[in-house]
C-alpha cells in the first residue's frame, strides 16, 4: 500500500471517528445497548484493512458481560476492537504464519491497549496459532458491517 493511500485511510478514520454514527439502519425496534461504553465508534471505509499487534483474552473474562451486553465465551470466536461497530465481522490474519479466522466484534478494548489493534477470544487465538506467542502482528480486514 502506498504511503499516500495509508495516510488517506488514517485521516479518513480519524475524521469519521469524530462524527456520530447510527448503530442501526433498520426501522425495526432493536434492544437497547448498554451505555457504559463511551468509545467513539467509527464507520470503517469500504475496504478497511489495518495491521498491528493482537493478543487474546480468556479465563479472567469468561462468563462476564462484554461491552455490547453479551456473555463472553472464550471457547467461541469473537473479538474486541477499539472503535469498529459491534457486530462488524472481520478477518484476522496472523502475519507470521498466514492463518486466518473470521470473528465478530462484540467487545471494546481498554483505553490502555498498549498499541494493540484487536484482542481475540481464546478460541480465535488458537485457530491462528497466537496462543504460544501471546502477541503477534496481524492484519484486520472488514468482511461485513
Amino acid at each position: 500500500m502506498s504511503r499516500s493511500v495509508a495516510f488517506f485511510l488514517i485521516v479518513a478514520a480519524s475524521v469519521s471517528a469524530c462524527r456520530s454514527v447510527a448503530r442501526f439502519t433498520s426501522s425495526e425496534a432493536k434492544p437497547a445497548m448498554p451505555k457504559k461504553d463511551s468509545t467513539p465508534v467509527a464507520t470503517p471505509p469500504a475496504e478497511y484493512s489495518q495491521e498491528g499487534l493482537a493478543t487474546y483474552y480468556a479465563a479472567d473474562f469468561h462468563g462476564r458481560k462484554t461491552s455490547n451486553g453479551e456473555i463472553f465465551d472464550m471457547n467461541k470466536p469473537s473479538a474486541a476492537h477499539i472503535s469498529l461497530p459491534f457486530g462488524t465481522v472481520v478477518r484476522v490474519t496472523n502475519l507470521s504464519n498466514n492463518k486466518s479466522i473470521t470473528v465478530r466484534i462484540n467487545d471494546r478494548m481498554p483505553p490502555n491497549n498498549k498499541g494493540r489493534i484487536i484482542d481475540l477470544s481464546l478460541a480465535a487465538a488458537r485457530e491462528i496459532e497466537l496462543v504460544a506467542q501471546g502477541v503477534a502482528k496481524v492484519r484486520v480486514e472488514v468482511i461485513s458491517k
